[in-house]
């Protein structure tokens, strides 16, 4: 009895470990096929590369570049499938990109289409869109390349290249070739020799600012002689070194320029006389014992443009009445004229401030005279006109009432006329 109990006990637990034992297979074999066939995060790494297939992440500006992405995994197996290509025109992946999709993988690698750097430099960002049961999507990190300069160069200009003693000058300079995060300074100096080595006197440094190079500092120059200024940009880490020009300037003692003899305007034989005179009976008129008026202001202008008025016509020249009233234009060529008077102090103009002559075959003419007259002149004048208005009003009254008196007379003799009969 205590045999069978034993053996069915032995039974039992050979049967426990049995269970247990095929758990444990049944379990690796699961562990190891979940191991073998889940889906995996590969890595992409991307590059930069030139037409010689260098990876750079530098490069001159108008450089042929294109990205190459490389998708691969320690646990896994080739990656196949397509990569996303997503070009930014800057160096931060920032802003809109342009795309480029569906590029396919081959031995886990693929290249964008080629590009030209420019001077905001450029970045990439891949995309590898997976492999159904092997690889997750996953996304790169952002991948840039920074712009050099070609060839930077630095143009400058002197405020003057010849002054007096005692004058200050500056100079301006403009650097063109740069990229467009260019950084440093720009020396200004200023040099007592041709190869601009010898004699260095400071200007200012000057810090460039959005590809802007401030002007020097003014330097003032006492001394006569030749000096020469110039510029050189400091370059940074994507813009080479630049030298300006060795400019020179010359320092002159102070002289006097004489005043040139002016050439007279239209030369010729003819000319134009008058008389600025006092119209002491303001009746328009010169009459015997009207006295002319000094320093009055005449002006003879060309009439090229006489039909457009006269502040159309350029000034000829400029004189003065003398003592006795009376002004002279004389060697005028043949042509249009406009003689004006201009008004002085209270004097009352009575004739018109400007007439028009025309000079032939070179005549002298006469006669051109302007009229004034005191503001008393003037006031007595307009109360004359004043006074005669008047006086023909009345007249015209009186005249209306004869006639109209002989009307009625004439009336009434034809009345008396009709009542005789």
């Amino acid at each position: 009895m205590k045999t069978n109990t034993l053996s069915k006990r032995t039974t039992l637990s050979n049967l426990s470990l049995g269970l247990a034992f095929t758990g444990l297979i049944i379990g690796l074999y699961a562990l190891v096929f979940s191991t073998a066939f889940a889906a995996v995060v590969p890595t992409i790494e991307t590059t930069i590369k030139n037409g010689s297939n260098s990876t750079v992440n530098t490069a001159p500006i108008g450089t042929q570049v294109r990205a190459n992405a490389l998708v691969s995994s320690s646990t896994g197996p080739t990656a196949l499938g397509t990569v996303d290509f997503s070009l930014y025109p800057n160096t931060t992946c920032s802003g809109t990109a342009t795309s480029q999709n569906g590029v396919l993988l081959a031995s886990g690698s693929a290249d964008s289409s080629t590009t030209t750097l420019t001077a905001t430099g450029l970045s990439y960002r891949v995309r590898y869109n997976g492999q159904a049961d092997v690889y997750n999507v996953v996304d790169g990190s952002c991948v840039s390349l920074q712009p050099t300069s070609g060839s930077v160069s630095l143009s400058s200009t002197l405020s003057s290249t010849t002054v007096s003693v005692g004058t200050s000058v500056y100079q301006n300079s403009t650097l063109s070739g740069l990229t467009t995060n260019a950084t440093g300074t720009v020396a200004y100096s200023v040099y007592t020799n041709n190869a601009c080595n010898v004699g260095k006197v400071d200007a200012g440094v000057k810090t460039i600012s959005s590809g802007i190079v401030p002007q020097s500092n003014s330097i003032q120059f006492n001394t006569v002689g030749t000096l020469y200024w110039q510029a050189m940009y400091s370059g940074d880490q994507f813009n080479s070194v630049a030298t300006g020009p060795c400019q020179s300037l010359s320092v002159l003692a102070t002289t006097t320029t004489p005043t040139p003899t002016p050439t007279p305007t239209n030369p010729g034989t003819g000319s134009i006389t008058g008389v600025v005179y006092n119209d002491v009976n303001t009746n328009f008129k010169k009459d015997a014992g009207e006295a002319g008026i000094g320093g009055f202001t005449v002006k003879l202008r060309g009439g090229l443009f006489w039909w457009m008025g006269k502040h159309k016509s350029p000034t000829v020249t400029t004189v003065t009445t003398d003592s006795n009233g009376v002004y002279t234009f004389g060697n005028l060529g043949d042509g249009i004229y406009m003689v004006e008077e201009i008004k002085l102090g209270e004097w009352v103009q009575m004739s018109a401030d400007y007439k028009w002559v025309l000079v032939v075959n070179g005549k002298a003419l006469t006669g051109l005279d302007f009229a004034n007259a005191t503001k008393a002149q003037y006031d007595a004048y307009k109360n004359g006109n004043k006074v005669d208005k008047e006086k023909k009003k009345e007249d015209k009254q009186v005249k209306k009432e004869e006639q109209k008196n002989k009307k009625i007379s004439k009336l009434q003799e034809r009345i008396e006329k009709i009542k005789n009969r």
